[in-house]
């Protein structure tokens, strides 16, 4: 999958300072496309993911209405790979 570059900036958060990607990912599409054919599947939201995080973008959003918790499940999994907490939330 290939992804036009944007221009990324990082706003420091009101409350704590931390310094959050602009724009963020969101979730909303991850899931199983058993449930709508629009639904982005796991491995294709994995890379989508992971592209994202290769060029900077540090913030997800997810709930877990999206498709009856799987977004969270796979954000989950995405962030055990790239220790998400540790390398970007800590620093």
């Amino acid at each position: 999958m290939r992804l036009r570059a944007s221009r990324l900036f990082m706003k420091a958060h009101v409350q704590c300072g931390l310094r959050v990607s602009v724009p963020i990912i969101g979730g909303g599409s991850f899931g199983t496309d058993r449930w709508q054919p629009w639904i982005i599947n796991e491995a294709k939201a994995l890379s989508i993911l992971k592209a994202a995080w290769d060029r900077g973008i540090n913030a997800i959003d997810t709930a877990g209405s999206y498709s009856n918790g799987e977004s969270e499940r796979i954000m989950g999994k995405f962030i055990k790979q790239v220790s998400f907490i540790s390398a970007r939330l800590t620093k």
